[in-house]
């Protein structure tokens, strides 16, 4: 917008300077002085020049934009070619395998899409075999008809490597809110006891010392706050959480909810069990 407007005040300059060097009648004087024609002409010639440089770069701004445009239209289309092309990887795997992934990286709080993640581990699994079976040849001086033996090997031992860590990852999570579980328990119990209310027992029990199980307690705590019951909220604790105590600890709260038990003593009795087990 700016250059357009230079160019527009420097072709408004060039044509007042023109009619007054074609005006007979124009005042040549300033201060009493004459002015010589010689400036005047060597400014619009300037003038013209300078408007020249503005409307070719004016012309070349247009390309400039377009091409990035076009540069971004073609990146995008390549990471969408990715991305479908993950998603067809990933349907490879039967559904079982699939779901097992998905279940592991909920449990590890993963912010990924599972299936773009199995399709990147599947094909990025192809370029770690190739690259691995290559060299084992090359440096260990190994023969040609080894190589399909080296590559499925590899390719199979990075697979099972990525999906032993998500499992030890969650698993590693489930020991950890097994073990602080009583005492989050505990603190529920005595918080009802003194009369505050259970979603307020919930929030108050979120403490940044109980780890992933803070994070999960709070999230519940304010779903029964905007309304949601309680046993639903509690229900989805386990699904985020891969532990069968906690699982089964979940399932007997709700019960005792459900049969409208004194739900302070029922806290502080699991409890108990938990640490007696």
């Amino acid at each position: 917008i700016r250059a357009e407007n230079s160019h527009k005040a420097l072709r408004f300059a060039t044509q007042s300077i023109n009619a007054c060097l074609h005006d007979d009648s124009r005042d040549n004087t300033l201060d009493g002085h004459n002015i010589p024609d010689g400036p005047v002409v060597l400014l619009r010639s300037v003038l013209l020049r300078v408007d020249v440089l503005v409307h070719t770069r004016l012309s070349c701004d247009i390309p400039i934009h377009v091409s990035g445009a076009h540069k971004i239209q073609k990146t995008e289309y390549c990471l969408n070619s990715v991305m479908l092309m993950y998603d067809y990887a990933a349907k490879i795997l039967p559904r079982r395998i699939r779901h097992n992934y998905e279940d592991l990286l909920r449990y590890i709080d993963a912010k990924v899409d599972p299936t773009k993640f199995i399709g990147f581990i599947m094909l990025f699994g192809l370029g770690v075999a190739l690259a691995t079976s290559f060299n084992a040849m090359i440096l260990l001086s190994m023969p040609s008809d080894t190589f399909l033996v080296l590559f499925f090997t590899s390719y199979f031992l990075f697979e099972i490597t990525i999906y032993f860590w998500l499992s030890f990852s969650s698993d590693s999570k489930g020991k950890f809110v097994e073990n602080i579980l009583p005492d989050a328990l505990l603190l529920m119990s005595m918080n009802m006891k003194a009369g505050i209310t259970t979603e307020r027992a919930l929030l108050m029990a979120a403490r940044p010392e109980f780890g992933p199980l803070e994070k999960e307690l709070s999230k519940a705590g304010k779903q029964v706050l905007s309304g949601k019951e309680i046993k639903y909220a509690l229900l989805e604790i386990p699904r985020r959480i891969k532990s069968e105590v906690l699982d089964r600890t979940i399932r007997l709260i709700v019960e005792g909810i459900e049969s409208g038990g004194e739900l302070s003593d029922l806290l502080e009795q699991t409890a108990e069990d938990i640490q007696t087990t």
